[in-house]
């Protein structure tokens, strides 16, 4: 009888909650502070 044994892996949990995060702040900044955002002249 075969059976699969995985390694648990703490980061690529992360990978994907930390590309969100990025994208996100990216966004969010030049919302506030972008040639359009609230913050523009």
């Amino acid at each position: 009888m075969w059976t699969r044994q995985h390694k648990q892996r703490n980061t690529g949990r992360l990978i994907i909650p930390s590309l969100c995060v990025a994208f996100l702040a990216y966004f969010g900044f030049h919302a506030y502070h972008g040639e359009f955002g609230i913050y523009s002249k």
